[in-house]
């Protein structure tokens, strides 16, 4: 007698973290733009995503174990009857790093700060042409959570998201594997319906200080580890849902009236059951409705389908740093049953322009009027939790800001926390959304080497459809510093393909592959000499 037992592929053999450069996630969702499902339009239009009945925050009190490197790193703990009670508890969202004994030391490892050198120089022998990343002195965390699954989420599709997470992870459901995830800055979104039985369900995630991902994080900046944005579950309908969304609006030739373009994906797990789709939109001001707008979706074909809607808004109020007004744009998901789905998110109508591209007058203006630009660059530090910022002291942030009239903000070098955005169009800020790439200390073996070119384009798009429908963002980035490489041309030009905004790209290292003249530790003396290359400067 034979017994042959059918063994599930695996989704990682956790090598994934090092001289890997190809691989950056798995089993992650594509990204898209941010916005959160409500059980109705009234909690829509509330616009605080925690209170909806469909997110559950697992931010809090995590069970945690530090490891020196991977090699010491546990194991077999991913299990719901792993004995974690003689794991040291840990706040989530924080820096490890901070962390702090009761005689004052830290507690673990401690924050590096370095400029162009790699944090980890001196301390392991890697290469960066090959990807390796430090495996002598790499600090791993590994945490563990649990939560009720609540009843009213059963037979609904359910993702586990992480806004921040420095620098690599693995993430197990109830001990089975999920997947992985490089890029410090961006949001990473997996679906755990799979994995999920009702009651309580465990979260297990090992944390890398460091991965072949942070040879592209070589931004000048201090260095923490740990999970350090929100971690949350979101659930959608079991049927379809609003997958992604893209918002544009353009003026016309008097700036006056604008149109209004939805360009939407919608995704059925099962088209019979999901039965006849429609999108429908509603715009509106202070609770009246501006414009009403919608369109029966078709057969979708593998599961999608893609939805646009188009409206004329007669002389609507312009959104700009002095006058930052924002309309509610209500979506909703339905079949000729029920609703589905219901979000909203906020609407500025704003239009970017280069005029007089070509000549000594180049300029930037929005909405017709040229903007002299007065920023800042912003990391995200507090002096306790290390990269862990609250929502209030971001919010004190930006009124300081405007209190001593900043205009603009440059999110040096990497993509900041989801709330970011959402005060800069608040408060009127005009952003420069920087990818989370800068390879500064050895920019030939990384931007030049062809192996990190999907890796990279992945951070520059995560970062356009994570932000893309924010009114804030009038520039891109592809990044900082990495020297004037075909990668660094391509995120250029998938940034001019994607965005129907049209918003401006820059990069500071290659003056040809940026819409303006972007170079950083100039003198005011040296600035007339930019003068005449036929951009903004």
């Amino acid at each position: 007698q034979v017994t042959i037992y059918v063994v599930d592929k695996p989704l990682f053999d956790e090598t994934e973290w090092t001289k890997n450069p190809e691989i950056f996630e798995v089993n992650a969702e594509d990204p898209h733009a941010t916005f959160f499902p409500y059980e109705s339009e009234e909690k829509a239009l509330g616009g605080d995503e925690r209170q909806s009945a469909y997110y559950k925050s697992l931010n809090g009190t995590w069970k945690f174990k530090w490891a020196e490197n991977p090699e010491s790193r546990p194991r077999h703990f991913q299990g719901e009857d792993f004995n974690d009670e003689d794991w040291d508890d840990i706040q989530v969202p924080c820096s490890w790093t901070m962390l702090r004994d009761e005689d004052g030391s830290l507690k673990y490892d401690h924050p590096i700060y370095t400029n162009t050198a790699w944090a980890w120089n001196g301390n392991d022998n890697t290469s960066a042409w090959d990807a390796e990343a430090p495996s002598y002195v790499n600090p791993v965390g590994s945490y563990r959570t649990t939560f009720e699954l609540p009843k009213e989420w059963e037979g609904r599709r359910v993702s586990l998201n992480f806004d921040g997470v420095e620098s690599a992870y693995y993430v197990w459901v109830n001990g089975e594997q999920v997947g992985y995830a490089e890029d410090t800055f961006s949001k990473t979104e997996f679906d755990i319906t799979p994995y999920l039985h009702p009651g309580e369900n465990t979260v297990a995630v090992q944390v890398y200080k460091w991965s072949d991902g942070s040879w592209q994080e070589d931004q000048d900046m201090l260095y923490y580890a740990g999970i350090f944005r929100d971690v949350y579950l979101v659930s959608k309908d079991a049927d379809a849902q609003i997958r992604d969304f893209e918002l544009v609006t353009n003026l016309d030739e008097e700036y006056q009236d604008s149109s209004l373009e939805i360009y939407g994906e919608i995704r059925a797990f099962d088209q019979e059951d999901a039965g006849n789709l429609r999108l429908d939109a509603k715009l509106m001001d202070q609770g009246q409705v501006v414009a009403e707008l919608g369109q029966e979706i078709g057969q979708l074909e593998d599961g999608k389908a893609s939805v646009e809607l188009k409206t004329n808004v007669t002389n609507p109020r312009k959104w700009s740093a002095e006058d930052p007004y924002l309309y509610d744009l209500v979506l909703t998901l339905s079949n000729e049953e029920r609703v589905l789905e219901t979000t909203a998110v906020k609407v500025g109508f704003r239009e970017i322009e280069i005029k007089g591209q070509g000549t000594n007058e180049a300029q930037m203006y929005i909405n017709g009027e040229s903007i002299f630009v007065k920023g800042v660059n912003r990391q995200e530090l507090n002096e306790e939790t290390g990269r862990y910022v609250t929502r209030e002291q971001m919010e004190e942030e930006f009124k300081l800001m405007k209190q001593n009239n900043f205009n603009a903000l440059r999110m040096g070098h990497y993509p900041n926390a989801p709330y970011v955005y959402e005060l800069c169009d608040k408060y009127g800020i005009y952003v420069m959304s920087e990818a989370n790439v800068e390879t500064h200390g050895n920019q030939g073996q990384v931007s030049g080497n062809p192996r990190w070119g999907d890796a990279v384009l992945d951070r520059v798009e995560t970062m356009f459809q994570q932000h893309k429908n924010n009114a804030c963002v009038v520039f891109w980035s592809v990044g900082n510093e990495q020297g004037a490489y075909d990668i660094n041309k391509a995120a250029y030009y998938r940034l001019k393909e994607l965005d129907r905004s049209k918003r401006v790209v820059n990069y500071d290292q290659d003056q040809i592959h940026s819409d303006i003249i972007s170079q950083g530790y100039r003198l005011p003396s040296e600035l007339p000499g930019f003068q005449g290359q036929g951009k903004p400067y």
